[in-house]
């Protein structure tokens, strides 16, 4: 099940409110086997905002699933094997099931650049760039980094962590020769650089790593210039 982005769900909540919706966040289904109950009571809602005498439609909205570990993983297009995982970091942090998962979202890159995919799942902010190479098809690198965060995703966080995935991507493009980082499958193809190959490799690797305390350190900002506005739950 992919989720609503959450510029469409704050819109439909707005759109909702100006015909006397109610707008709940949060709330929990207790599914049983003759159906299911909204576990919400009166605390939540102001006698004031419920008038007895009107009928209402629930529209249940699924919110996406909050990970227990934050990381980035850099995925690349194998032109023979598809969309392959690079690297990811911290390196615990994912399954391969995960960052498996997170690699075949570059299907849905070519469309735009950035894109947030949420399921009740895995979600992710992901940002598709290319690079150039001597060494592919067209000469070019198809790549694509993925951000988990233990943390709801919202409006104020996308804006910002586009921005860092763009400071990222100019700096991999602007390195000479990171290509070469991407072909360690063709070993046999190069052997005269091999050497060469794991430098890269390792180039970014590094920056893979600064990637991800540059959206760690953007998503702290944001928290302490928005605590009365954002994550009060």
């Amino acid at each position: 099940m992919e989720i609503m982005r959450e510029r469409s769900r704050n819109k439909l909540i707005t759109d909702a409110k100006k015909y006397g919706g109610i707008g709940l966040r949060g709330q929990l289904l207790r599914v049983h086997k003759n159906g299911a109950k909204f576990t919400i009571s009166k605390v939540y809602i102001e006698d004031k905002l419920i008038n007895p005498e009107v009928l209402y439609t629930l529209i249940l909205v699924p919110e996406a699933r909050v990970t227990s570990k934050s990381g980035v993983i850099l995925s690349y297009f194998d032109r023979k094997r598809g969309p392959l995982v690079f690297y990811s970091y911290p390196e615990d942090a994912f399954s391969e099931r995960e960052r498996n998962f997170a690699c075949s979202l570059m299907d849905k890159a070519f469309d735009e650049k950035f894109f947030t995919y949420q399921t009740i799942f895995f979600s992710s902010m992901n940002y598709y760039f290319e690079i150039d190479s001597n060494w592919s098809r067209g000469n070019k690198e198809m790549l694509m980094v993925s951000i988990v965060l233990n943390t709801p995703i919202n409006s104020m966080i996308e804006d910002k962590i586009e921005l860092v995935c763009q400071e990222f991507a100019s700096k991999v493009q602007k390195t000479e020769k990171l290509f070469m980082g991407f072909h360690l499958n063709e070993i046999s193809r190069f052997k005269g650089e091999k050497q060469e190959i794991q430098t890269k490799i390792e180039v970014l690797q590094s920056y893979i790593k600064e990637f991800y305390n540059a959206v760690n350190f953007s998503i702290k900002i944001i928290k302490e210039n928005n605590k009365d506005l954002l994550f009060k739950s």
